[in-house]
């Protein structure tokens, strides 16, 4: 996203009041026990396994916190280095290809429910596309790969050119 990258107040891509640069690493002491997004997983992760995570270098978690208390969270998304075998991507892309292929997880992405809809999600979205962009640019990888937890986040997903890789029987989505 331009606007983002160039420090504009609004994002062009989403229209959003939020900057790019305002997505940060987890800290620890971002209240966590308070996040609700509404799905229990979601939040038990959070509050559970987010910091140690991130304290063991096994994910990264990034939180878009609230300008005014910033240690209220408005909404998080949680990357880690992955593989995906080549045999899933389609056809035209398997040739010549490593197996396994190297790719960066979007584990998760849960938007407090005070702030759905606001356009925190796009923010964190369009973040994270950067973060998978730095890092194929640096060490390599293949795509940005999630796992929709069900069939709300397969359509968000869509929406931002996120393609199901229908051989994988977990049915994951990419994007290039």
């Amino acid at each position: 996203c331009t606007g983002h990258s160039s420090g504009e107040r609004t994002c062009p891509l989403c229209s959003c009041m939020e900057t790019l640069n305002t997505v940060r690493p987890l800290a620890e002491n971002d209240d966590r026990a308070s996040f609700d997004c509404g799905r229990a997983s979601l939040n038990g992760w959070f509050q559970r396994n987010a910091w140690r995570n991130q304290m063991t270098g096994v994910s990264r978690t990034y939180v878009l916190p609230d300008p005014t208390q910033p240690q209220q969270i408005r909404g998080y998304v949680t990357l880690a280095a992955g593989e995906i075998r080549r045999e899933f991507l389609p056809k035209g892309q398997q040739r010549n290809m490593p197996d396994p292929m190297p790719i960066v997880l979007l584990g998760q992405l849960a938007v407090d429910v005070a702030h759905q809809g606001s356009g925190v999600s796009k923010v964190l979205l369009a973040a994270t596309f950067t973060f998978a962009v730095h890092v194929s640019k640096t060490i390599g990888s293949f795509a940005l790969v999630t796992h929709p937890l069900d069939d709300n986040a397969r359509a968000f997903y869509q929406r931002w050119g996120f393609s199901t890789l229908e051989p994988d029987p977990q049915q994951a989505m990419y994007i290039r």
